[in-house]
């Protein structure tokens, strides 16, 4: 019983410790989307027709260097400079399929290495 509590908490600082960078650098990118990105720019910048403006969001997943955790404070800046909830869904859903640093992630988890062993 005392090892499985053992590995219960050590897995569970683990998760922690490995989400929390990204969570702040979704946190900040939030923040400069919200403080610094002029009102519009986005939405000018996306394509008009739903899928293809549905396409370049999940597209852009790819390029956010945070993972599933840090894109929640990310996708409600988006909300609050004009993307739709469908739009925000779209991207919030793609990215950690998406994201390199995720794909990687998995692969080393599967693997049974760490991302630092590679």
């Amino acid at each position: 019983m005392a090892d499985t509590f053992r590995d219960f908490v050590t897995l569970s600082i683990s998760v922690v410790v490995e989400s929390l960078p990204f969570v702040f650098l979704g946190i900040v990118l939030s923040i400069v989307v919200q403080t610094w990105l002029p009102e519009g720019f986005l939405l000018r910048r996306l394509p008009k027709n739903p899928v293809a403006r549905r396409v370049v969001l999940s597209l852009l997943g790819m390029l956010l260097p945070v993972c599933e955790c840090g894109n929640v404070p990310l996708v409600r800046g988006l909300i609050a400079k004009g993307l739709t909830v469908g739009e925000s869904m779209t991207l919030l859903f793609a990215a950690p399929i998406l994201n390199p640093v995720t794909s990687v992630g998995t692969v080393a988890s599967w693997s049974g290495a760490s991302p630092a062993d590679s």
